[in-house]
């Protein structure tokens, strides 16, 4: 007869599904295989069972882990090789930048230190609006011998020799033209004036004779500055993102190269040049 508390609900072991035991072993071991297979090692992640052997897991674990420590190593191997490529870069720029404000320092008899405010405002301003540092650094060189202090018979002022009563607007914003001796604002005006001046004239070398305040498009004191600025791009080329101000398809380095091969174009120090002081401001196109 039935047993009074009705039908047993325990189940038989012959009829309980026998289902396998998923152990924190296995489910680590299916993370990794899912890792390998993203990384294209060649693993279908999808065709993984939710459940492994515990010999499985331990083969997967084994092989993922080593998989993925090579792949570490040649990640790590790449990011040394770009440091050291960059500290070699870093170098050579260095060696450089010092070998610029040495030349600078010892022909023209300047400070290092102030050499080197010199150089590094030159890169900024040529930076921002595009125009050879070189060429800057060269104009400072022929215009003022690198003296902040140097001013001209007829007012022209500063490192670049700008006529401040001629541009007291571009002044301005820097705090008026008492600002002029300031060597950082004397590269922005005469940056500025020198750019003008190449964009009217549509050239490097026409725009140095604009600047110098002569007409027609070269001059001896256009071939002096371009000749400076050889010297000093063999000592610290020019990063090729930075922009010479050349008119658009004319370049000037030929004609500059054959002025100083011919010795047009002597090495000796340069004095303060009388251009400036003689020009003839009635007839200056700046």
């Amino acid at each position: 007869m039935p047993d009074a508390q009705g039908p047993s609900t325990l189940r038989s072991p012959s009829t309980a599904s026998a289902q396998p035991r998923s152990t924190p072993r296995a489910r680590h071991a299916v993370a990794a295989l899912a890792a390998v297979a993203a990384l294209g090692f060649g693993t279908n992640a999808q065709a993984v069972q939710p459940t492994v052997t515990a010999a499985q897991a331990a083969t997967a674990v084994t092989t993922s882990t080593s998989v993925l420590l090579e792949a570490a190593k040649a990640l790590e191997a790449t990011r040394e090789q770009s440091r050291n490529q960059t500290r070699h870069a870093a170098g050579t720029k260095d060696a450089h930048a010092k070998a610029l404000q040495s030349y600078i320092a010892d022909k023209y008899r300047v400070s290092a230190g102030t050499v080197r405010s010199v150089v590094e405002t030159a890169w900024n301003v040529g930076g921002s609006m595009q125009m050879d540092p070189l060429l800057l650094l060269a104009v400072m060189a022929i215009e003022s011998s690198f003296n902040p202090r140097a001013e001209s018979g007829m007012g022209a002022q500063g490192l670049m020799q700008v006529m401040t009563r001629i541009h007291r607007d571009k002044f301005e914003p820097f705090g008026g033209i008492k600002t002029a001796w300031h060597p950082e604002v004397n590269i922005n005006v005469g940056a500025q004036i020198l750019q003008e001046c190449i964009n009217r004239r549509g050239s490097v070398a026409a725009g140095l004779t604009c600047y110098v305040g002569s007409p027609g498009t070269a001059s001896s004191y256009g071939r002096k500055v371009l000749a400076e600025r050889d010297r000093l791009r063999a000592l610290m080329p020019v990063e090729a993102e930075v922009l010479t101000a050349s008119a658009p398809g004319e370049s000037d380095v030929s004609t500059l190269s054959l002025a100083a091969r011919e010795g047009d174009i002597g090495n000796e120090p340069v004095e303060i040049t009388a251009s400036l002081t003689q020009r003839d401001l009635s007839s200056a196109d700046m």
